[in-house]
């Protein structure tokens, strides 16, 4: 999971990995995956088309990522998305 909350990422050796890349981001798909299978990315570190540029968009693509990161290692998980205000084991 390549998460990044900042204008500029320092991806280190994720380069030599071959992922998609566009502008300095890693370009993912609806379900946040880079084009390396199993690999996702969200927040400053992702692009995809018609992408807003805002903070309060990494904290609606990382639950994204992870639930599919999830699924991806467990096919039969469950993606799941909840209101911390009305999840019982968060009250």
């Amino acid at each position: 999971m390549i998460i990044n909350h900042g204008h500029k990422g320092d991806f280190g050796g994720l380069d030599k990995w071959r992922l998609g890349m566009q502008n300095e981001r890693f370009v993912v798909n609806a379900t946040m995956e880079t084009s390396l299978p199993g690999v996702f990315a969200a927040g400053d570190a992702a692009t995809y088309p018609n992408k807003l540029n805002l903070i309060v968009g990494g904290f609606s693509e990382c639950p994204i990522a992870v639930n599919h990161a999830k699924k991806y290692l467990n096919p039969n998980a469950e993606t799941m998305g909840t209101f911390s205000t009305g999840h019982e084991k968060l009250r």
